[in-house]
């Protein structure tokens, strides 16, 4: 009998224990995940950026890139998030479907008006989208910019500014390790290099992770 126990005890450490290996989870913003080291882009989706400010049906303001990314964090905080892979992006980042509970984790964000159908890429979240939009729901409450005009916007305001039109700032942070820094990111006008202490300016983000630096975990 207390073999038995023993041995039940063991398994149960043992499960335990790779569950929570399985279920070491960093967000990164509304629709990406970092989950074991791997960084996953949630399929067909468009979260707000992080530092994307939206209007609420009253025409306040509310940080909804905040809000999204928040609204993932706790979704995904207490694990049981599986990510397929379904191809890989130009910054080499896992396109992937991914389920929370066993449920379509991208379609809910887009239910739920946390994220935008990705119409360029996929069409596979369009009914989601049509729910939320009728039901006035998260960015469906006014008539807000899409990520992706944000993201265009944003890029071409830095690269007027930047060296050589180059708008990432690969940074240091306070662990010195190297971050780069995409004009939509929050922190971005805050950011200021210094070169003599290694810190740069890249073109693109392709660029950025081939030269070993990563994306500022927001």
């Amino acid at each position: 009998m207390q073999n038995a126990v023993l041995i039940f005890v063991f398994l149960l450490c043992a499960a335990f224990t790779h569950s929570a290996h399985a279920q070491t989870i960093h967000v990164i913003d509304g629709n990406t995940l970092i989950i074991d080291d791997r960084t996953h882009r949630l399929h067909g989706i468009d979260a707000p950026e992080f530092a994307q400010i939206c209007k609420d049906r009253n025409g306040e303001k509310w940080s909804c890139g905040e809000d999204a990314a928040e609204h993932l964090r706790k979704l995904v905080v207490n694990g049981a998030v599986t990510c397929v892979a379904i191809g890989r992006d130009y910054y080499g980042r896992s396109i992937s479907k991914c389920k929370y509970y066993g449920k379509d984790l991208n379609a809910r964000l887009v239910r739920e008006g946390w994220a935008w159908a990705f119409r360029r890429y996929s069409s596979e979240y369009v009914k989601q989208e049509d729910i939320a939009r009728g039901a006035g729901l998260g960015i469906w409450q006014a008539n807000n910019m899409p990520a992706e005009v944000f993201r265009d916007q944003s890029w071409q305001l830095a690269r007027e500014l930047a060296p050589d039109a180059c708008p990432i700032k690969g940074s240091k942070n306070s662990q010195q390790e190297r971050i780069y820094v995409m004009p939509w990111d929050k922190d971005y006008a805050k950011t200021h290099l210094s070169l003599e202490k290694g810190e740069r300016w890249f073109c693109d983000e392709g660029e950025a992770r081939s030269a070993g630096w990563r994306a500022v975990r927001n």
